[in-house]
């Protein structure tokens, strides 16, 4: 099922980046995952910066339907659940860390995967030690709980854009550019992919933050 398709980094005037990933594709300058001897891999993109010193991120959904908006929640618990160095809170004021947003055009720029009429697109706010400052995320999901399914599977998908890492390189995985709309639990993988992402906090449980180490996690 493709859901999504990326747009290239951008340089602001500021000293940041932008990253836009959908499900299909991956920023330009690092490609799909291409492990070295020819097996699966998951690509890594970049790590949080200090928002995550203290392995805590805030989140916040908006939407106008509830069934889907608490399909989402469900989804960020399972990711809080599979990283225990990491805390997720939702807020509902102020600036979140991830702001999910849900609803028709919310995913612009995705593809619309065959059937479901689902799609998603992460934007991600890097600053200039390719550090994530923020992340915005769009899931278009059309009238649930139909899509219910793939609803699940594409924000889990696109949560996984959000903490840092890209697309796996093989058919059948969460990070496939080819998002199953069957509920699954994350893969192991995918998990590790994320803790060595951001191996600065959930690794070393250093304090002061430092650009991802790798560009893959070999699976």
């Amino acid at each position: 099922m493709q859901c999504g398709r990326h747009s290239s980094i951008r340089n602001w005037l500021s000293p940041m980046l932008v990253v836009v990933l959908g499900s299909g594709g991956w920023w330009a300058a690092a490609g799909e995952a291409r492990a070295d001897d020819g097996g699966r891999a998951v690509a890594i993109c970049c790590a949080w910066g200090s928002k995550l010193s203290d392995g805590v991120l805030t989140y916040s959904v908006a939407g106008d339907d509830q069934t889907a908006l608490s399909i989402i929640r469900g989804t960020v618990q399972a990711w809080d659940d599979a990283l225990p160095d990491l805390k997720m809170t939702e807020v509902t004021s102020g600036k979140p860390d991830i702001a999910f947003r849900y609803g028709a055009g919310a995913a612009d720029g995705g593809e619309s995967p065959g059937g479901t009429g689902a799609r998603g697109l992460t934007t991600t706010y890097l600053n200039g030690r390719r550090l994530v400052l923020r992340v915005e995320i769009g899931v278009d999901g059309g009238p649930s709980p139909v899509n219910a399914g793939a609803i699940e599977q594409i924000a889990k998908h696109e949560f996984g854009h959000a903490l840092g890492i890209g697309h796996a390189n093989w058919d059948g995985d969460l990070m496939s550019p080819l998002v199953n709309p069957t509920p699954a639990p994350i893969p192991a993988c995918d998990i590790n992919a994320v803790i060595q992402a951001n191996s600065w906090r959930m690794v070393d449980h250093a304090r002061r933050p430092k650009p991802a180490s790798a560009t893959q996690t070999a699976c």
